[in-house]
């Protein structure tokens, strides 16, 4: 059983309902150059940013996220943009490689297994 998937089924244990294929998880202290991220899963990331940035959907990006753990680049895809509030802009991205241990090391750099990391939408 993968990390993820031992992940999902304690969540639905505890009550949580999550209908991704890939559970969510709040991002503690990781961040980018420009912007925080919100959220991750074992495919993509959600970024927050306080300007817009010149992304458009398709576009591939080389991210170097950092957390108190350390730095991780990852290669991804620009899967969304939109305006969050007046001043906030997200960006969804989805990695590019399959490489597990990259995504893991994703998780190990910004997820804390002791939070309710859990999001529902």
């Amino acid at each position: 059983m993968s990390q993820w998937t031992a992940l999902a089924k304690l969540q639905q244990q505890a009550g949580q309902k999550e209908d991704r294929k890939h559970p969510r998880f709040r991002a503690h202290q990781m961040n980018c150059a420009k912007g925080e991220v919100a959220d991750f899963s074992a495919t993509g990331l959600r970024i927050v940013y306080r300007k817009k940035l010149k992304l458009e959907q398709g576009d591939q990006v080389m991210l170097e996220l950092a957390s108190p753990r350390g730095i991780l680049r990852c290669e991804a895809v620009v899967m969304w943009v939109r305006q969050s509030s007046r001043k906030e802009f997200e960006v969804g991205y989805r990695f590019l490689s399959e490489d597990t241990h990259k995504q893991i090391r994703l998780f190990e750099s910004g997820f804390d297994p002791l939070s309710i990391g859990y999001l529902d939408n």
